[in-house]
């Protein structure tokens, strides 16, 4: 049941940008954890999860990964923004991607009250 899910491990499951647009609009606001890993999201997946993060529709989100994604500086900045509406995140994972410059994570770090 929906309403009782709050750990979402879809490591490696081939979702796209389309299939992360539809996620993030049924997945529940008590969410704790994401994982997107190893998967292709591209920047329409990325726009999805940065609309529901301002909207802030996952309050309870704490671990988001979403390393292997093949995702680059371009598509970072604005996620980045976005997850200073995650107040409780503690963990964030973007390993084994394609960002090359740092300063929008370093300002997330600054920010963000947790991570």
């Amino acid at each position: 049941p929906l309403g009782i899910l709050s750990r979402w491990r879809l490591r490696d499951a081939r979702l796209t940008g389309q299939g992360v647009e539809a996620l993030m609009s049924k997945l529940p606001p008590h969410t704790e954890m994401l994982d997107l890993s190893h998967n292709d999201i591209g920047l329409k997946g990325l726009s999805a999860m940065a609309n529901c993060f301002q909207k802030k529709l996952l309050p309870q989100l704490r671990w988001l990964d979403l390393s292997m994604n093949g995702l680059r500086d371009l598509a970072i900045a604005p996620l980045t923004a976005s997850l200073l509406f995650c107040p409780l995140l503690i963990r964030l994972e973007l390993n084994h991607n394609h960002i090359e410059e740092g300063q929008v994570l370093g300002e997330l770090l600054a920010q963000h009250p947790r991570l």
